[in-house]
């Protein structure tokens, strides 16, 4: 239903209650015409007065509620016959004949029959109006829920293409400046995995409440759809309105959201463009679309406004997307294998590390890749994918007594370990492989693990119930606290390579390597360094306690085949000599 229509049915509905109004009057009408009538065929023109007041009491009578309009009713006939009582006393002649008590009799029973219809019909006329007001509340709300966002409060995106319509048209006629802006709310989506959907409705009001405060009179915010808002600027220049966007993020960052959960912070990305002369509002949008691309990829909380280069740029990763998604259907990933050795050089085991054999461009390496994966969710595909792939080399190796004791580290991603079918999937790999659980170990971050913690540990037990064995991954990089490190059932603790690079030139990596070393030791943890690449990283983080390694000295990852082949080299400290290029890129 349109706004114009609805207009049309409310100025219906008031139309028709002034007409019935104005039939309520005519009961009035009745009795007046009806008393004159009576006294003046009686010839007692001297009682015009009483007539009248009766007309006054008739008309009082019409227009009060029925109850007091009864009541006025009764006042009026007994004061009817006091009047003409008196009259009679003052002039005996008056009121004898027969025919003047008929007449004053008709004249109270006309007035007793019409004041009671008057008094229904008032009764049906109320119970109108009600009804009336009702279907004009009922069209009210059918007209804001089609306009506006239930949740919010805000303008819908239906209503919001009608006023950037305008807009554009009204940009177009006086060549006005335009700005536009599209918003999206940083990892919503572990607010509504974590919390739950109830909260983050709550969420989404609170920022829509405090994200408006921080507009001015003519900007219009929107809910887009999700987490995402678009904000219309009329006459508001690029340098205006990544002010108001400022202004917009300290209102947010003010934003309290401690009766949820005291470490709750919300922060927005957005992007901003200006509407061309001769473009289309549609061509704005999705200027601002990707502005918003790269805003979010530019680390998120950040405003980025469109230029040519962003075009370039965010092009390049629409493509990157598509091609993503045929990689994941046409199977073109492949999962290699990098060595994890002991202090002796003898392999114990591998990490699943996959690469993208691209069909034009050859071998891609995930760095290029897996951060794209993980903002779209196909990180929980291409894991689920992945594990798959080492749980089927497991089997095989298992098969063969010299490959029957090593083990796998395949890692873990946040949204893949947060899914709902993760426990069943990865026991269902176990089972359907056949595989000895001892030998598969899931790498996790340590950011991962603080997100609701109790839910982890539950995950993380079950999994240990069954024999799979964890590694905290990147240990040092992240912000947990060392409290919870000892509630996770962690077998092993990984030095990040950023602490392994400058251990030998950096006395604050030295000293951080070792005290990881010293932790896990303290904690009955294994410890594993990565990216190990020259002989003095190797002996002095064994000197310092580190008994088993990963990294370029060793071996780059290869394919299954070329791993086995490892297994006859052992004791060696450098067995694939890798390029210089490979040996500044960290390894994955």
């Amino acid at each position: 239903m349109s706004p114009s229509s609805d207009s049309l049915l409310i100025r219906a509905l008031h139309r028709l209650g002034e007409a019935c109004a104005a039939r309520a009057y005519l009961p009035a009408g009745f009795v007046i015409i009806a008393c004159v009538t009576v006294y003046a065929i009686s010839g007692a023109m001297r009682d015009v007065a009483l007539a009248l007041m009766l007309m006054v009491l008739a008309v009082c009578a019409t227009v009060m509620t029925p109850k007091h309009a009864n009541s006025l009713s009764g006042f009026a006939l007994v004061l009817l016959c006091l009047v003409s009582f008196g009259m009679h006393r003052r002039d005996p002649q008056l009121f004898q004949s027969e025919q003047e008590w008929l007449h004053i009799g008709i004249a109270t029973g006309i007035l007793l029959l019409l004041s009671g219809v008057t008094g229904h019909f008032k009764h049906l006329l109320a119970r109108m109006a009600a009804q009336r007001n009702e279907l004009a509340e009922t069209v009210t709300r059918f007209q804001e829920l089609a306009t506006h966002d239930e949740l919010t409060g805000l303008p819908n995106r239906t209503h919001m293409r009608e006023l950037l319509g305008r807009e554009a048209q009204r940009h177009k006629r006086e060549g006005q400046i335009l700005c536009l802006a599209m918003l999206d709310i940083d990892l919503f989506k572990r607010v509504n995995d974590s919390y739950g959907h109830p909260v983050g409705d709550r969420v989404l009001y609170k920022f829509a409440q405090h994200a408006r405060a921080a507009l001015r009179t003519t900007d219009v915010l929107s809910r887009w759809g999700g987490e995402e808002f678009c904000l219309l600027m009329p006459n508001t220049s690029l340098q205006a309105g990544m002010r108001v966007l400022e202004r917009m993020r300290g209102q947010i960052a003010a934003l309290d959201l401690s009766r949820i959960d005291r470490d709750l912070h919300i922060t927005f990305s957005a992007g901003l463009a200006a509407l061309s002369h001769g473009e289309s509002m549609t061509e704005a949008i999705e200027r601002a679309d990707k502005a918003l691309y790269q805003a979010k990829a530019a680390g998120r909380n950040t405003v980025r406004y469109f230029d040519a280069d962003m075009e370039a740029a965010v092009t390049a990763r629409i493509l990157l997307e598509s091609e993503l998604n045929e990689a994941l259907r046409e199977q073109q990933f492949r999962v290699h294998y990098q060595p994890q050795v002991d202090v002796t050089g003898q392999m114990t085991g591998a990490e699943a590390l996959v690469r993208w054999a691209h069909p034009t461009r050859g071998m891609i390496h995930p760095s290029e890749f897996i951060p794209v994966t993980e903002e779209t969710g196909m990180i929980v595909p291409l894991g689920y994918w992945v594990l798959e792939a080492a749980c089927k080399q497991l089997a095989r190796w298992a098969t063969r007594p010299e490959t029957a004791h090593l083990n796998i580290s395949v890692n873990v991603s946040a949204r893949q370990f947060r899914h709902l079918d993760f426990l069943r999937r990865v026991l269902g790999m176990i089972d359907t492989h056949v595989i000895n659980p001892r030998r598969l170990r899931l790498e996790l971050t340590e950011s991962m693990l603080i997100e609701n913690i109790e839910d982890t540990i539950a995950k993380m037990s079950v999994l240990k119930s069954r024999g799979v064995s964890f590694s905290l991954d990147d240990f040092g990089t992240g912000y947990s606290s060392l409290a919870y490190l000892k509630r996770l059932p962690i077998d092993e603790l990984k030095i990040d390579q950023s602490f392994v690079r400058e251990v030998l030139t950096d006395a604050n990596d030295a000293v951080i390597a070792c005290s990881i070393v010293a932790l896990a030791r303290s904690l009955g943890l294994a410890v594993i360094a990565e990216g190990v690449e020259s002989e003095g990283q190797r002996n002095f983080l064994m000197q310092n306690g580190c008994q088993h390694f990963q990294g370029f000295l060793f071996s780059e990852a290869m394919a299954a085949e070329q791993c086995e082949s490892f297994l006859g080299r052992q004791g060696l400290h450098a067995v694939v000599t890798p390029t210089m290029a490979q040996v500044r890129t960290a390894s994955f």
